[in-house]
Parts: structure tokens; sequence; C-alpha cells
């Protein structure tokens, strides 16, 4: 996890191990400050899973200032706020249920 700190974690129905969604410092110079990143096996073209594929780490999303979840009391679904700074300075503000 290098110093991230784990947001999320998504357990596959059939019982594989999870895919983890952490924030933190990048791993490497070439981002712009903290990174969302997600620990799992590899997506298919089709979007599903990669049948045999190792898990990875790949960065999604970077220059991320804020970025909270929290479920809806009563609700099974979680909500989430998400901040982003741009390359030239402004501040991308995104929210989503799912």
């Amino acid at each position: 996890m290098a110093d991230r700190q784990p947001k999320l974690a998504i357990a596959p129905r059939d019982g594989s191990d999870p895919v983890v969604y952490s924030l933190g410092p990048a791993p490497s110079a070439i981002w712009r400050g903290d990174v969302l990143m997600r620990c799992g096996p590899a997506f298919d073209l089709q979007g599903g899973i990669r049948s045999g594929s190792r898990y990875q780490n790949r960065v999604v999303l970077d220059g991320v200032e804020r970025f909270e979840l929290h479920q809806p009391s009563g609700l099974p679904v979680l909500q989430m706020q998400l901040e982003q700074r741009t390359r030239l300075g402004g501040r991308v503000r995104s929210q989503g249920v799912g």
C-alpha cells in the first residue's frame, strides 16, 4: 500500500481476493500529487476480469485533493465525492451514487 490509505474493497462473488482502491502518495514523480490506485487483477476488453491475470497496482486518478465515500442510512448504495486538481491549476468536483 506504500503509505496509501485503503478507501474501498470490492469482494468478487466468486470468492477471489478483493479489488482494493487506495488514496495517497504517487508511486513516481510523473504524477501530480496524491493518487487513487487500484490493486487487483487486470480487466479484459469487455470490462470483465481477465482470466488468470495477476494482481497489479495501477493509478486510476492523479491530482486527487479529496475522495470521500459514505453510505446513506438505510440504502444499499455508496455515495462518492471527489475533488481533483487539473494541470492548469483548476479543480474538478465529481460525485456519484452506485
